[in-house]
């Protein structure tokens, strides 16, 4: 875990200008953050603040940050919300003064452990901070990054103003699992894609995401069938057999007909659900 505490008092002003330098100056690389390590960020402030807080609190919420905030005094409780991570009953906390702070301290120091623990990340979605983190990003398909992957292109304006990455022939899109599940999957697990097909689409089955071990033998993934017009998902169950469940139908082949869509895919202790999506497309 890198944790930070910032306290903000009377003669600072600007708690958006502090957030963003701690942000910037202090969760780096060369003070010590590490990819799959937690960020956690303690603000402790006494008034309210004179610049935008909600930009940059925002900011560190979506990219997987997670902020607690402890007001006291003249505190705004409206601005500690903003400022930290969701659900507010978890990361906020106002207390009379100072030296009240022992009073929270370990109610804060078990959510801040829990946080650092906890198997996935921190994601801000729909506005609230959910355990999750946004693939596309965690594998490097963002403007800044994609195009030093091989196989990779960008297509601007292909769905509203969600920006979407072209795969060719052959791409590989990959990160060793200590940068995403450090501490191995959770029994209950969501994943959620958006795609779209193209005709020129081998029709070979081919992962759409898989895990694999040492030996780059898959163990969990899901495979999409264009031939069949199937999506299976595989694994091994707790004895260590292997195990896959096929899904069709009318649903599941819409999926192949060119339009973009929406597949979630949701593995709850025994039970695998998956269900598709379709939305328009400006391309």
């Amino acid at each position: 875990m890198f944790l930070v505490f910032i306290l903000l008092g009377c003669f600072v002003s600007c708690s958006g200008r502090a957030i963003k330098h701690v942000k910037e100056s202090i969760f780096t690389t060369e003070a010590g953050a590490r990819r799959g390590v937690p960020k956690v960020l303690v603000v402790l402030t006494d008034g309210r603040s004179q610049d935008d807080v909600n930009k940059v609190s925002k900011e560190m919420q979506m990219e997987g940050y997670i902020i607690f905030a402890i007001g006291f005094a003249d505190a705004d409780y409206g601005e500690l919300v903003n400022i930290a991570s969701k659900p507010s009953d978890r990361h906020v906390f106002f207390v009379d003064d100072v030296d009240a702070v022992k009073k929270i301290e370990e109610q804060l120091i078990t959510f801040v452990c829990e946080a650092a623990t906890a198997t996935c990340p921190s994601v801000l979605m729909s506005g609230n901070t959910l355990a999750g983190f946004k693939m596309m990003e965690k594998f490097g398909l963002v403007e800044k990054e994609y195009s030093t992957i091989p196989g990779v292109s960008l297509e601007p304006g292909s769905f509203n103003s969600y920006p979407c990455y072209r795969l060719h022939r052959d791409a590989l899109v990959l990160q060793p699992t200590k940068y995403l599940h450090p501490e191995g999957l959770p029994s209950d697990y969501t994943i959620s894609m958006m795609l779209r097909l193209l005709p020129e689409t081998p029709q070979e089955p081919f992962a759409l995401w898989e895990i694999l071990n040492k030996n780059n033998e898959p163990i969990v993934g899901l495979i999409l069938d264009s031939s069949g017009k199937t999506l299976t998902f595989f694994n091994h169950d707790y004895a260590g057999d292997f195990q896959t469940v096929t899904f069709e139908g009318p649903e599941i082949k819409k999926v192949f007909h060119g339009s973009f869509h929406k597949v979630c895919f949701q593995n709850v202790c025994v039970h695998v659900l998956l269900w598709p999506s379709t939305f328009s497309s400006l391309a």
